[in-house]
């Protein structure tokens, strides 16, 4: 089979300006329809296919359990199986979570009735339980720092982030510009124009520090930064800076959404996996999937170039195509442009849409049977913040913050409680019990879950204005989760961490501080609010230090004493 060069294919380009606005960057309403563009596939970095600012990708496909009829076996389910005869003493699932039937009842009518969860009673008290909360962090947040506010936020930029560019004029004109924008779009505009000095750099083959006004001339360089009409205004301003007594200017022709209808075949898939109870954003994971593979078919492909994406026959794929995509993924790996995690999990999913597609008949053969899926390793390692770390980040929400008691809440359900940002979008006031110290909410996959109050989140609720009802946070999921995540990278980039991958690092840290307070396996399963020990085992992370620490505690019986 003869095939063309393949082609690099990224995630959506979804910016914050989009999100910030309250548009979502694609509506999946409809069943096999998916509305993109095709500035939707370009820009992406490789890490953005494995997670996307604060997505929780991991645990989206981690969990699924509809996949186990016509997925390959992975090894996972022999795991939490050994798990579970291990902590209970049996084979038997005898693990109860806090759903279902105890959707009216509050966490201390719970009382988290389980003979596992405390090692000298039946029964795990609301006390008990908050002081396990309350050892998890060695912190103050009752430091006075002055608050300087968006104004002073936007001078902290200047002095540490555009002071390290390198071209003086890019650092006049963000100056410049840093007093006529808020601190979020002076912030993007850092973060593009950081990228375009290194563009210019490598087309010019100079230095950044080399680099004159001459070197700015050229349109052409500003079409890959220029995604947005929001990018292209700001740098039109600073072409014009470099470019005064000329006529010429940038162009932008923002470029039309186009729908692409999938092909029946995909449809049907998607219409029964809804009827099986697949949540519509693993729905959603499918169909990015499903184009996205289509997509190279139709450009890869000789046996597919002739057909539109919606019209692509599936009976004409055959294993040899399967395998090819597989090689091209791997490569992509290889060579830095995909992530590992992200792709083991899309050509997963393809696998499945295959095989699924052939139970339901639609296939005459199962072209999925003794293709393994890439191999590679679910975990992925995260940097761990100190309690001094934790402790600036705070700090820096108080002192630059637009709403540092919005923030300080938001960020200490994540830290305190080991909240998803989907979660927090979904909070309502009405949720609290003030009276008991309870918060009652909607987990992913439309769980409900109850959990005590520790005193450190009571006392940032009591910060807060407290209402009857409504949105605790006021902002749909996808706006939320956008801001968390831009304003996440400023205060952990304040507070000199080492690391921050987004917000959703901080339920990681969450769920690794439980393991080090000798929390029992089934405790550690409830309070993580995971369907299984062996996603959880995916939260939890150990330096290099630590792990060597704990293996000399480690003794033998033929070492002499």
């Amino acid at each position: 089979m003869q095939t063309q060069d393949p082609m690099q294919l990224s995630l959506f380009d979804f910016t914050f300006e989009e999100a910030h606005q309250g548009s979502n960057s694609d509506d999946h309403s409809s069943e096999g329809n998916l509305t993109v563009s095709e500035n939707d596939f370009s820009g992406a970095s490789p890490n953005d296919i494995s997670e996307q600012d604060g997505v929780d990708m991991e645990e989206k496909q981690s969990v699924e359990k509809e996949e186990d009829t016509v997925s390959e076996f992975d090894g996972i389910s022999s795991v939490e199986g050994f798990l579970k005869k291990y902590i209970s003493g049996t084979g038997e699932e005898n693990l109860s979570t806090w759903s279902g039937s105890y959707l009216t009842k509050n966490s201390v009518e719970l009382g988290l009735k389980s003979s596992m969860l405390a090692h000298n009673g039946d029964k795990f008290t609301q006390k008990e339980l908050i002081s396990i909360m309350e050892s998890l962090f060695q912190t103050s947040h009752q430091k006075a720092v002055i608050p300087l506010g968006e104004k002073g936020l936007k001078q902290w930029f200047i002095d540490n982030l555009i002071s390290e560019l390198e071209v003086k004029p890019i650092q006049q004109f963000l100056v410049k510009r840093s007093k006529k924008l808020n601190y979020k779009s002076v912030f993007q505009l850092i973060l593009r124009f950081t990228e375009f000095e290194s563009m210019v750099s490598k087309a010019t083959r100079k230095k950044p520090s080399e680099l004159g006004r001459e070197d700015f001339l050229n349109p052409e360089l500003y079409a890959e930064v220029m995604t947005s009409q929001f990018y292209y205004q700001n740098f039109a301003l600073f072409y014009k800076q470099m470019n005064p007594f000329t006529e010429s200017s940038l162009t932008y022709t923002p470029k039309e959404r186009i729908e692409v209808v999938l092909p029946p075949a995909v449809q049907s898939f998607l219409m029964y996996k809804k009827r099986q109870g697949t949540t519509p954003e693993r729905l959603d994971k499918y169909r990015y999937d499903l184009h996205r593979y289509l997509r190279w078919s139709c450009n890869v492909l000789n046996d597919f170039s002739a057909y539109p994406i919606e019209k692509v026959p599936f009976t004409l794929f055959t294993q040899e195509h399967l395998k090819t995509y597989k090689n091209y993924l791997i490569k992509g790996v290889q060579s830095g442009r995909f992530a590992e995690n992200g792709s083991m999990k899309h050509f997963k999913n393809i696998k499945t849409v295959f095989s699924t597609l052939y139970h339901m008949r639609f296939l005459k053969s199962d072209i999925t049977r003794g293709i393994r899926n890439i191999e590679g390793d679910d975990y992925q390692s995260r940097y761990m913040p100190t309690d001094a770390e934790i402790e600036k980040f705070f700090a820096a929400i108080d002192q630059y913050s637009d709403a540092p008691q919005l923030d300080k809440l938001a960020f200490g359900f994540m830290l305190y409680l080991g909240f998803r940002s989907c979660e927090l979008a979904k909070l309502r006031w009405e949720n609290i019990n003030w009276s008991l110290q309870d918060v009652k909410f909607t987990a992913k996959g439309g769980k409900v879950h109850s959990l005590p109050l520790p005193p450190r989140v009571m006392d940032l609720l009591q910060e807060v204005q407290k209402q009857e009802n409504g949105l605790v946070f006021g902002k749909k999921e996808q706006p939320l989760r956008s801001l968390l995540s831009l304003k996440y990278r400023i205060y952990t980039l304040i507070a000199d961490w080492k690391e921050a991958s987004g917000p959703h690092q901080l339920r990681h840290v969450y769920i690794t501080r439980l393991t080090k307070q000798d929390v029992v396996p089934k405790a550690l399963k409830r309070l993580a609010r995971h369907d299984s020990l062996a996603t959880t085992s995916l939260y939890i992370h150990r330096t290099e230090d630590e792990v060597k620490e704990k293996a000399q505690q480690i003794s033998f019986p033929w070492e002499v004493h």
